[in-house]
Formats: C-alpha cells, structure tokens, sequence
C-alpha cells in the first residue's frame, strides 16, 4: 500500500460537503497512520528498505482541525481551550 496517495485522498474527503465522508476520512487516515506508527516500531530495515512516512503538514492541520471541530466541541472543552490559551 502506498501511504502517500491514500493520505492525500483522504485529506481530499476531509473537506468533502457531506459529513459522513469527512468522518470515514478522518477514521481511515488515523487508523493507516496509526498502524504505521506501529510497523516502524518492529520493522526491520535490512530486509527490504526505510519504512518512513511523514505527514505533510497540511494534512497535519487539516486532522487537528477536524479534531477542533467535529470531536472537541462542547463548552467544556471550550473552557480548557481558554485556558490553555492564557498559560
């Protein structure tokens, strides 16, 4: 699997009209770059190569956006983000 172009198409559908697009979006590029993380954790490069991935930091934003928007709402969180804010 190439991690590049799954990635760049779901920072595509983060952005899609319809909500359900942008979760499953967001689910499938979390969980790839969560089982990646992983693989890098007992990947052994002698066999076959670096096993690198980077993020671009557009798709890094538009994750943490999503989280902002559609997972960290509510006026509790808006209180904690206030507060981190004045520290």
């Amino acid at each position: 699997m190439l991690m590049w172009p799954f990635c760049e198409r779901g920072h595509h559908c983060l952005s899609h009209s319809h909500p359900r697009v942008q979760q499953q979006a967001f689910l499938g590029v979390c969980d790839v770059l969560m089982a990646h993380s992983f693989q890098l954790q007992v990947w052994d490069p002698s066999c076959f190569g670096p096993l690198l991935y980077t993020p671009s930091p557009k798709l890094q934003r538009a994750l943490s956006t999503f989280l902002c928007m559609h997972v960290f709402t509510g006026p509790d969180c808006e209180s904690q983000s206030g507060a981190e804010t004045s520290t």
